[in-house]
């Protein structure tokens, strides 16, 4: 399977380019310029190719910024969107043996509380690539 090829890639671009994905915790112990960085529902969806013993996949993630800070979710948001679109992505996962053939955005949704100081941003994206049978033949 390549999703958590493909998830574990994306962490790794995050962290290179200074973002660090963080578990949420039981207690809150966040400051203003803290932030809380997930990647959660990631799945995969295949479709076997006519006429070819391959696999179309759909590969779904969500990624979840959380702040005290409404800017400081932004920002990092800003950062999250520059890596899931960067051409490293990509490149990345073709050296791995993953041949991307589309990256879109599907939504972002944000809940800004400034009365509570939870600020939430979470953005869809999905990766479209062929996968190759396994040696049983799936």
């Amino acid at each position: 399977m390549n999703i958590s090829i493909i998830k574990n890639h994306v962490s790794s671009l995050f962290s290179s380019s200074g973002l660090k994905v963080r578990k949420a915790a039981k207690t809150n112990t966040q400051t203003s310029s803290d932030y809380i960085l997930m990647i959660s529902n990631v799945t995969e969806q295949y479709e076997q190719l006519e006429y070819s013993n391959r696999h179309s996949v759909t590969l779904t993630m969500d990624v979840l910024v959380t702040s005290q800070s409404e800017s400081t979710a932004q920002q990092t948001m800003t950062k999250v969107h520059e890596v899931l679109f960067s051409t490293e992505l990509i490149t990345g996962l073709l050296e791995k043996g993953i041949n991307v053939s589309s990256l879109k955005l599907l939504s972002v949704v944000d809940d800004t509380d400034p009365d509570t100081a939870i600020n939430n941003i979470m953005t869809t994206c999905q990766i479209n690539y062929i996968a190759r049978p396994t040696n049983n033949g799936e």
